[in-house]
């Protein structure tokens, strides 16, 4: 360490500018809308019913997909039979989908439920 002299003189904390004449605490009546179509949406997916739909949906694409990549595969372990049974369970939970997207608009924004209804 050097021998250098601290400066222990007290400065001034810095002063804190104004606020402008405009800024206020109100969010504007824009961004409120937002924020309660958001909350709307997202409560809305929290929903039991809801959750459960798209588990099954998105559980019996997964399946269905799998098996179609096996068997283009050549794959012996599965049968044309199980690809019949999960297609059949996919087209329900499309159905169950569906219904809920009637009921709940809002869920329209969700990319499961974006991709059964009918765009026409």
């Amino acid at each position: 360490m050097t021998n250098e002299v601290l400066n222990t003189d007290a400065s001034p904390a810095p002063r804190r500018g104004r606020k402008r004449a405009d800024a206020t605490n109100e969010v504007r009546v824009v961004s409120r809308l937002h924020s309660i179509e958001e909350r709307h949406y997202y409560t809305a997916l929290e929903a039991p019913d809801v959750k459960v739909a798209i588990h099954d949906y998105e559980g019996a694409q997964a399946r269905r997909d799998s098996i179609s990549r096996k068997l283009c595969g050549g794959s012996t372990a599965v049968t044309v039979d199980d690809l019949g049974r999960w297609e059949a369970s996919l087209a329900t939970a499309k159905k169950t989908l569906a219904q809920l997207a009637l009921r709940t608009p809002i869920l329209k924004r969700h990319p499961a439920f974006a991709s059964v209804i009918d765009h026409s």
